[in-house]
C-alpha cells in the first residue's frame, strides 16, 4: 500500500473519530485524537487519546469499548474507503509526558 494512501486514511479517521467523540461524549472530559497508528495492512488501527482531567481516563476507555461499533459504523459512513480497519484505543502516554515536562518546565 502506497505510504501516502495509509497518511491521507489515518488522518481521515482521526478526524471522524475526533467529529464521533465530540458529538457523542458526555462532555465531562475533553477527549483529543493525538495520532491513529495503521498498521501496514490496513486491517487495524490504534487510536491515541489524550484526556482531560487525567482522572476520567479509564472511563473515556470504558466508552470507546462500549461504542467502538458505533464509532466503526459512523467511519464507514464518513470515510470512502475499501475496508475500515478494526479500532484499538490506547491513552497517548508521549503526549501525557511532554505535557509533564512543559509542566515542569513553567516552575
Amino acid at each position: 500500500m502506497e505510504k501516502s494512501y495509509a497518511n491521507r486514511l489515518s488522518e481521515q479517521i482521526r478526524e471522524q473519530v475526533s467529529e464521533f467523540f465530540n458529538r457523542e461524549s458526555n462532555k465531562s472530559s475533553l477527549i483529543t485524537v493525538t495520532r491513529v497508528k495503521l498498521a501496514d495492512s490496513l486491517k487495524n488501527a490504534s487510536i491515541l487519546l489524550s484526556v482531560y482531567p487525567v482522572t476520567s481516563e479509564e472511563e473515556v476507555l470504558l466508552f470507546t469499548k462500549r461504542r467502538s461499533t458505533d464509532i466503526r459504523n459512523y467511519l464507514k459512513k464518513n470515510i470512502r474507503t475499501r475496508y475500515i480497519p478494526f479500532l484499538d484505543f490506547q491513552i497517548d502516554d508521549g503526549e501525557k509526558n511532554r505535557q509533564k515536562i512543559d509542566a515542569l518546565l513553567q516552575e
